[in-house]
């Protein structure tokens, strides 16, 4: 998957924008989809604001299990 960023709270798709061919078609990828690639986990939720404030929400986030992992490395 390219990048997750928050400019996909943007209409228009551009060539490194993560997108799905489904139905002949390319179709951005949905919140939901951006938040599993990021690691969220399902329960958390996204739908309490708009859907461009889930993009730029997921986008400027730290994935929690990259930050996990950072955390665990700084308690060694």
């Amino acid at each position: 998957c390219n990048t997750i960023s928050s400019h996909l709270a943007k209409v228009s798709l551009n060539s490194t924008d993560p997108v799905r061919f489904v139905n002949g078609r390319y179709r951005r990828f949905t919140p939901r989809e951006c938040a599993r690639i990021q690691s969220f986990p399902d329960s958390f939720v996204l739908d309490s604001v708009s859907e461009a404030r889930q993009y730029k929400a997921i986008g400027n986030a730290v994935p929690p299990v990259m930050m996990w992992y950072i955390a665990h490395s700084l308690v060694k």
